[in-house]
């Protein structure tokens, strides 16, 4: 089983991701793993690695080699293993190279309050991440729509056509039980 997660920023994707990995040892796999190593492995005078370098090179890549190469590279790697979490998709292409690949993909859409999610961003202190409200909102806004109309990431898009929505307004445990009823 192929278990792909998409969200909203800081909706519990990779909280959810470390449940299954840790209770019921499920492989994770991340798009934005993949593009941070690319960015350390792939590019020189590269400095620090954050959202919105992770945005460009994810973007510029896509456009300059081929629209399929960050699905391209976990492939293999989903290929070795039974049971996978993808965790986050922000591209509807995507979604469908692994719906046409793999039976059965399940997706599952991420969301919580905003105010929740910039207090969760906050607690987390990842380098990068937006420090005041405006800036939450404004690259919240950038990853459901993308920067330009048509370029960049669609979150929302995403979410559109998941399968089943979890909104994790609540406790990490909460989160668990949540997860735990809609995939077993």
């Amino acid at each position: 089983m192929i278990l792909g997660f998409t969200g909203t920023l800081v909706s519990g994707k990779g909280t959810a991701s470390k449940i299954l990995r840790d209770e019921y040892g499920m492989q994770i796999l991340s798009f934005s793993d993949e593009v941070r190593k690319f960015i350390n492995e792939d590019l020189t005078n590269r400095g620090p690695v954050d959202r919105e370098k992770m945005q460009f090179w994810g973007n510029e890549v896509r456009s300059q080699y081929r629209i399929d190469f960050w699905e391209e590279r976990l492939f293999p790697q989903i290929e070795k293993r039974y049971s996978q979490v993808v965790d986050s998709f922000k591209y509807t292409d995507q979604i469908k190279n692994f719906m046409s690949k793999y039976d059965p993909f399940i997706l599952i859409a991420f969301d919580a309050d905003p105010e929740l999610r910039f207090k969760w961003m906050r607690e987390r202190n990842r380098p990068g991440d937006p420090e005041t409200w405006n800036e939450f909102l404004e690259a919240d806004r950038v990853d459901k729509e993308g920067y330009k109309e048509g370029i960049g990431q669609n979150t929302k898009g995403c979410m559109e056509i998941a399968d089943y929505k979890i909104y994790n307004n609540g406790s990490i445990d909460d989160l668990a039980r949540k997860v735990r009823e809609l995939i077993f």
